[in-house]
Order: C-alpha cells, then sequence, then structure tokens
C-alpha cells in the first residue's frame, strides 16, 4: 500500500483521476461495500501498476521441473529447480511498453492503443503466483489496499516533500523501502 500511495504522490493527476472515480463511485459515504470496490476498475488498477514497478517479492514462484522440458531451444533437466525473475519480466519493454513509467490505465479493459492494449503476457505479471500454489492471502490483500487507499484519498490529498524523486528499496522476503518514507497529508475538506 505504501508504494501504492507513494506513486500517486508522484503522480497528481493519477491521483486526482482516482480521486473523481472514488468521488463518482462512492461519494461522501463513509462505508465501502464489495460493491463499490467492484465499481471502481482505476483504483485497482493503481495498486496493479504499483506492484509492478515496485514487484513486492523478491522472486518469483520457484517450482522443481516435472519432466525434461524445452524452453527458448534450451533444455531444462527434470528435477532442476526453476525460479523465474518475476521482478525483471514486469520492467520488460517485450512485455510492458514503457515499462519504467507509472501507467495504470494499462491495465484497464476497454482501452485500444499500444500501451494498454491488453497484456498478452498473463505470467509475466503475478505478484501472488498462480494456482494451487497461489498465496492463501491474496483476496485480503487486495481488499485491504482497495479499502486502505481508498479511504485515504477520499479524504487526504497526498504529495511527496520537497526534493523527493523516488523510494529506493530493499530486497528481503518483501520488497521494503531503504529508508524511512515520509508523505505529505492535506485534508481534502479544508483545501
Amino acid at each position: 500500500m505504501l508504494f501504492a500511495l507513494s506513486d500517486l504522490a508522484f503522480h497528481q493527476e493519477k491521483q486526482q483521476k482516482l480521486y473523481q472515480e472514488i468521488r463518482t463511485v462512492v461519494g461522501d459515504g463513509k462505508h465501502l461495500t464489495k460493491d463499490y470496490l467492484a465499481q471502481m476498475p482505476f483504483l485497482k488498477a493503481c495498486i496493479k501498476e504499483s506492484q509492478r514497478l515496485t514487484f513486492p517479492v523478491m522472486i518469483g514462484p520457484a517450482r522443481y521441473m516435472e519432466w525434461d522440458t524445452v524452453v527458448g531451444g534450451f533444455t531444462i533437466p527434470r528435477k532442476t529447480l526453476v525460479n523465474p525473475d518475476m521482478a525483471a519480466m514486469v520492467k520488460d519493454e517485450r512485455f510492458f511498453p514503457k515499462a519504467k513509467e507509472y501507467i495504470p490505465e494499462r491495465w484497464l479493459r476497454n482501452v485500444n492503443d499500444d500501451i494498454t492494449k491488453g497484456q498478452e503476457f498473463p505470467f509475466a505479471f503475478k505478484p501472488f503466483g498462480f494456482g494451487p500454489r497461489g498465496c492463501i492471502g491474496q483476496r485480503f490483500a487486495e481488499i485491504e489496499m482497495q479499502i486502505g487507499i481508498t479511504k485515504i484519498i477520499q479524504n487526504f490529498e497526498i504529495s511527496m516533500p520537497p526534493g523527493v524523486s523516488e523510494i529506493k528499496t530493499v530486497h528481503r522476503t518483501f520488497t521494503s523501502p531503504a529508508q524511512k518514507v515520509t508523505l505529505q497529508i492535506h485534508d481534502r475538506n479544508r483545501i
């Protein structure tokens, strides 16, 4: 959630677009429902794009090959541990045009341009893994981020302190900020 809020603070136009979506769907309502969250595709797109830019885990889903497999002309022998570098894949221009840019719109459906035309490589972005070995907390984490970000953006305008242009990260089990992150928060009701 920190990286999603930071990306929104760095990209004020995206924050404003998300705020408008929240105002349209939720209004001044204090209570969020699953129906409200289901009507906010830009919110989900902002979260996905932040996870893509700052991939949340250090490594991808490690698997032992069950049989000899040929990938790209190379044979991977049975019982070899394979661990795709998902963090590198999400920054690869072949999979994500303008990969270094924060473009939440790339995750929206029914958009037709070179950047947002839909993902032709569905396994290039799987921050929670996939299939029966996927993260069992995925739904909880996604809902928690959606609710937290909605409530913060609904009530506050966020920005970065002057001179801050990036957040450096360290890789542990989960990608974390290398140092304390400060966000400037202004009450939207007093602006």
